[in-house]
């Protein structure tokens, strides 16, 4: 949502009703382009993570890779430097997970 300063009542309650987010009129540079990236990076990993509760490390990990791997479409050399790790780990783990 685009709004002015004594607009932002109505900016706060749109997002009580689903909006992502509201940008003040007018625009900084950059910042339409920041939201839009962070709006997208929330529906990338908008799956059911597992509760926080029980959530191991492992299980944290692979959540993680998998939601860079959506990101990156699936193309694990561009994934791996995403994670910073070596391709050929990533491709371990990702073959321990189809295994086990």
């Amino acid at each position: 949502i685009l709004t002015t300063a004594s607009g932002i009542g109505d900016a706060v309650a749109a997002m009580s009703r689903g909006v992502y987010g509201y940008l003040f009129v007018p625009l900084e540079p950059q910042e339409a382009g920041l939201m839009i990236q962070r709006a997208l990076a929330v529906a990338a990993d908008s799956t059911d993570p597992p509760e926080q509760e029980s959530l191991t490390l492992e299980s944290a990990e692979r959540a993680h890779i998998e939601s860079v791997l959506r990101r990156c479409k699936h193309n694990q050399a561009k994934a791996a430097k995403v994670l910073a790790i070596g391709r050929n780990t990533l491709w371990r783990k990702l073959k321990r997970w189809k295994n086990g």
